[in-house]
Formats: structure tokens, C-alpha cells, sequence
């Protein structure tokens, strides 16, 4: 079964030799994993579409489980083959700037760690596009506001505690919250103190 989906890409990984294996937050499914075969060198297919973050429509052939092979590429690559994609936007912008890269992989990060549900998407995208355009002063603005808004859009805080989060900047509380879900610390957690280092 081939479906289109608008997605951003969140993250991607090197398997075999040229294979690529993406985390992926699309606009219908939320969050989902695929494989793109010979993604790593397949130019006329992706051309640099697959490098996070990117805004892009992906043509994707979906797999059912019917065997114990399929039932491992299921596990591993949840049965999703990334046949092609077309750019939207490659937020040319956030690529070339370290803090920017940095703010990008803190909001992917956090979307794949606590973005369940598909109507994260718009929030999602929005903030990469108040990042691709914002300045240095506003980067942490824009994660504050963007972590208050999807722990409440999930439910892990209430909107007091969404207003307080913008208003203080208190990335301890998203580290809380996050570590209590996985029990253990991610490092995309330390970015925005680190941000406030290099500033």
C-alpha cells in the first residue's frame, strides 16, 4: 500500500551500507519510523531531502506483517519503505547556524520524546519556521514556548503551567517530566543551557 504524507524529519540513521532509517513526525500519523533503501547514496531519489530538519511529502509503501521476517522489519523499521520525497522547505537557514542547529535538534527531540499525537504537527512546523527566521536574542523564547506548548498540547502540564513555563524559562521542569516518563536523562535536555553558554 503507497501513501503520501507531509513530514518533518526528525532523525536519521546509517543501517547496512547505504540505508537509511528515519524517525519521522507526519501531519496525519504523528510520529512513525521507515527505512529509505539506498538513501544514502540515491541522489535522483532524496537529493539531501532526508537531513533533519526538513519539511517534506514522502511517498511511502507500507508493508503488512505476515511473516516473522516482516514482523523484524516491523520492529526495527516499522514496516514503512520511503520510496521518494519532495521538498517543502529545508530550513536552509537553521542548517548554517550552530545555534540554530542546536534549538532545531532540542524541538525534534522533544517532539519524538513526548509528541504523541498528530496535532503536534502544526505546532511542530511553526516553531522551525519562527526559528529559520528568528535572531539570536529569540532562541529561547522559542524553545520556552515551544516546550510549554506541546507538554500541555500531551497533557503533562496544565495551561498554568504552560503560562509559567513561557514566563520563566524553566527548562528544569521539561527535564523532570522527560526523565520521569523514560526514567533517564537525555542529553538534548542540557541544549538550552548550553545555548545560554555560547550567547
Amino acid at each position: 500500500m503507497l501513501f503520501v504524507e507531509e513530514v518533518v524529519v526528525i532523525s536519521r540513521r546509517f543501517v547496512h551500507d547505504d540505508d537509511l532509517r528515519l524517525c519521522l513526525f507526519g501531519r496525519k500519523r504523528g510520529i512513525f519510523w521507515g527505512i529509505a533503501k539506498h538513501g544514502r547514496k540515491s541522489r535522483r531519489r532524496f537529493l539531501n531531502l532526508l537531513e533533519p530538519p526538513s519539511l517534506i511529502n514522502v511517498y511511502v509503501r507500507g508493508y503488512p506483517r505476515t511473516s516473522q521476517a516482516s514482523a523484524m522489519f516491523h520492529t526495527f523499521f516499522g514496516g514503512h519503505i520511503i520510496e521518494s520525497a519532495e521538498i517543502i522547505d529545508i530550513f536552509p537557514s537553521i542548517k548554517s547556524d550552530i545555534v540554530k542547529v542546536l534549538s532545531s535538534w532540542y524541538i525534534m527531540e522533544l517532539t519524538r520524546a513526548v509528541g504523541f499525537s498528530p496535532e503536534v504537527f502544526p505546532l511542530l512546523v511553526d516553531s522551525l519556521e519562527e526559528l529559520e527566521c528568528s535572531e539570536s536574542f529569540e532562541f529561547m523564547d522559542i524553545l520556552a514556548n515551544f516546550s510549554a506548548e506541546i507538554l500541555a498540547l500531551e497533557g503533562f502540564i496544565t495551561s498554568e503551567g504552560k503560562a509559567d513555563l513561557k514566563r520563566t524559562k524553566n527548562f528544569n521542569l521539561v527535564k523532570s517530566i522527560v526523565q520521569d516518563i523514560y526514567g533517564r536523562h537525555f542529553k538534548f535536555l542540557d541544549i538550552p543551557e548550553r545555548i545560554l553558554t555560547v550567547m
